[in-house]
């Protein structure tokens, strides 16, 4: 299936969300790759997944890293292509040679653009979420490609906006192998050519 979006779901904490997204055509795969947090994968699980599907990127999500030992242990442990952070995680940003991925979470653009200047070259998407204003966006969009984060389904007005894709969440399975895809099956069909 090829999407006519970009395409990437996050908070990836089963198999069957893995090779589910990966047989949908989705191009990034996120794990919450910081222990004690929400969503965890912890390394040994992350690569028993990892055998199990191929195609999509692998973005860490690092939400919450405290130190670069920890971001360099992330990048041995997973070797991820993008890493995913707010700016308050960029202070521990040291690997020039990873993409990245940022949240835009509310500050004023021109705030939130001071703040990537040291890493300007490596910022491959910002992430916006869906409440933001239009014009927020469109602004964001003027600088970087944007990827919207959507909790809800979507809609037309989601594909006026001047981004490059979109960023969904995986879900709990119930028991192994047994899980709904309901609200990710109708935004990745909505977003499909076939």
């Amino acid at each position: 299936m090829k999407l006519l979006r970009i395409v990437k779901v996050g908070n990836i904490t089963n198999l069957s969300d893995a090779r589910y997204c990966a047989g949908m055509g989705v191009d990034m795969l996120g794990f919450c790759v910081i222990e004690n947090k929400p969503g965890y994968v912890s390394p040994a699980a992350f690569q028993e997944f990892r055998g199990w599907f191929s195609g999509p990127s692998i973005v860490a999500e690092a939400y919450g890293v405290i130190n670069t030992q920890t971001m360099h242990g992330i990048m041995q442990n997973y070797l991820p292509d993008f890493i995913e952070l707010s700016v308050d995680e960029l202070p521990f940003m040291d690997i020039p040679s990873i993409a990245l991925m940022v949240a835009a979470r509310g500050m004023p653009v021109n705030q939130f653009l001071d703040k990537l200047t040291a890493v300007h070259t490596q910022v491959a998407y910002v992430l916006a979420e869906e409440n933001m204003p239009a014009s927020y966006i469109e602004e964001l969009a003027g600088y970087y490609p944007v990827l919207l984060q959507l909790n809800r389904p979507l809609n037309r007005q989601h594909l006026t906006l001047p981004i490059k894709g979109f960023a969904l969440a995986g879900g709990t399975e119930e028991k192994p192998g047994l899980k709904s895809y309901d609200s990710l099956a109708g935004v990745l069909e909505q977003l499909s050519e076939d």
